[in-house]
């Protein structure tokens, strides 16, 4: 009988990691999608650059490149002396776009509140023209499509539309371990659970309407969870309607990162997501290699098999299936890559316990406390 369940364990788990590896494997597939032929309707892009280096901000810029005459731009910032804010400025005036109607450079003055982004979008916010908004994060890149993208899903039935992140272009060790975290684990679930209808919205792209966040309480009422896509995500199920994600995951460019740097961002989703979702947080480990090795670990004991030759199966299982993954992204294959991996997983569960103790976490050097 224990045998039984521990290989009915096992098939399932392989059959998840199966599952989620198709799942992102279809999404990540080139395709000419047929897109309606309605005409756009206005539209009121908020990017959120504040605390972004030079580098980073380069690529907030890639929304400048969409074709569409209906849509408002607003980059927002704290302070016109932040490096991301002199960027965007010098960037809008060596293309004459500094006295263009549909595009600004906010600020916000700095309030210390526990979620920095909804302060730095405040004043983009007050100020869009326009009922459909697009509130996006300024190291997110924007395809040319994405308005396509977005109407092709935006249905009457959909309040929230977000995108899951597909990390791209790391230039250091700790940036390719975060690359691995973000497209190998983040992405793939986000997706595998949107293909099921359990659909969470990810903070680097949220589009809605304003008239239907405000008709539930307006953007202060995002400031109920620590973060403002599960806020939205929850907000949206009670109203009984759906968030969905765009087809494809949207690129992240994550150049570099020091072993400090990955391990606060780690420590701040982790410590986030326990926050806001406590039960759906207390399951991630079963998605992860800790319970397979488990699992595997321990059939291969009921049975009486070699308990290496099972690891090592898994092991190469379980990287085969990220070294595919990895190459459909576009990315390219290194020996490195299987190291990064095994960084990554060998910092899960330590970082997953972590994420259980604590009640703050900082956002590019400012505390923020959870309440």
């Amino acid at each position: 009988m224990e045998t039984l369940v521990l290989s009915g364990i096992c098939t399932a788990l392989i059959l998840l990691q199966l599952y989620s590896a198709m799942v992102m494997l279809h999404r990540l597939r080139p395709r000419k999608m047929k897109y309606s032929d309605r005409d756009s309707y206005p539209i009121t892009f908020i990017i959120s650059i504040s605390g972004l280096s030079e580098t980073e901000a380069t690529t907030a810029l890639s929304v400048l490149e969409l074709v569409e005459p209906n849509a408002e731009i607003l980059f927002c910032a704290t302070s016109k002396n932040e490096p991301s804010a002199r960027l965007v400025s010098r960037a809008l005036a060596n293309r004459n776009l500094t006295n263009d109607p549909n595009i600004s450079l906010i600020f916000t003055p700095v309030r210390h509140s526990r979620n920095p982004k909804l302060d730095n979008i405040q004043a983009g916010f007050d100020a869009a023209q326009h009922d459909a908004l697009v509130l996006l994060d300024g190291n997110i890149e924007i395809p040319g499509d994405f308005i396509s993208q977005m109407q092709h899903i935006w249905r009457p039935d959909v309040s929230l539309v977000s995108t899951a992140p597909l990390a791209v272009d790391p230039s250091t060790f700790w940036a390719s371990v975060e690359m691995s975290l973000i497209t190998g684990v983040y992405a793939r679930w986000l997706l595998a659970g949107d293909q099921l209808g359990i659909t969470f919205a990810s903070g680097k792209v949220l589009v809605f309407s304003r008239s239907w966040l405000n008709a539930q309480g307006g953007l202060d009422k995002l400031d109920k969870y620590v973060a403002e896509d599960m806020a939205l995500t929850k907000l949206a199920r009670s109203t009984g309607s759906k968030v969905k994600l765009l087809t494809r995951p949207m690129r992240q460019p994550l150049d570099h990162r020091t072993a400090k740097e990955f391990f606060s961002r780690a420590s701040r989703w982790m410590k986030i997501r326990r926050t806001d979702i406590p039960f759906g947080y207390s399951l991630e480990l079963i998605y992860s290699f800790w319970f397979l090795v488990l699992f595997s670990g321990l059939w291969a004991g009921s049975i009486g098999a070699s308990l290496a030759k099972t690891l090592i199966i898994s092991f190469i299982f379980w990287h085969a299936l990220e070294a595919l993954i990895n190459k459909n992204t576009g990315a390219k294959w290194s020996p490195m890559f299987h190291v990064h991996l095994l960084v990554r997983d060998a910092l899960t569960l330590p970082l997953w316990i972590t994420g259980w103790f604590g009640r703050h976490y900082y956002w590019r050097g400012q505390e923020i406390r959870f309440r």
